[in-house]
């Protein structure tokens, strides 16, 4: 088995991290596979580092500070008393940007609301004009969230 140097291997572990393959590698440098991800391995565990008290600590603190910052926010725009319809509405205009958990948990929605509300948002036919879903056997008009939350009826069947 020949010597590689450690330059050598730096250079494949960075072309690795940098989205080429094991298999490309491979016949490239014509090193084998399981060497490379032993290298790979090796690098991964020696950038670990062990836990402490402090990083413990400076994570709980860090956990602490945006707690009270998302609560003072929630305050200041009275999330709690602004109508259901509304934060729909932010949730609708949102959705697919964030997590839909952390939505819901931001306005203060539960996600079942959610959920139970949105299901007319599934389900977009290839073809059809955005605004147009495939209920049961029929085509209609799509509704959006807020339409339906708020009680008025747009559908309209083609």
């Amino acid at each position: 088995m020949k010597h590689i140097s450690s330059e050598r291997k730096t250079n494949i572990i960075n072309r690795y991290y940098n989205g080429d393959p094991v298999a490309e590698l491979t016949e490239a440098t014509g090193i084998a596979r399981s060497t490379i991800y032993g290298w790979l391995k090796a690098d991964r565990e020696s950038a670990k580092k062990p836990v402490t008290k402090k990083t413990v600590n400076d994570l709980n603190r860090a956990v602490i500070r945006l707690s009270t910052q998302i609560e003072i926010l929630q305050k200041v725009f009275d999330v709690e008393n602004i109508p259901t319809r509304i934060r729909m509405g932010e949730l609708e205009r949102l959705y697919g940007e964030y997590n839909i958990h952390n939505l819901c948990d931001a306005l203060m929605v539960p996600r079942g609301t959610f959920y139970n509300i949105s299901n007319v948002t599934k389900g977009i036919i290839r073809g059809m004009p955005k605004d147009v879903r495939f209920y049961g056997n029929k085509y209609r008009k799509f509704m959006t969230i807020t339409d339906r939350f708020s009680g008025r009826r747009k559908s309209q069947r083609y």
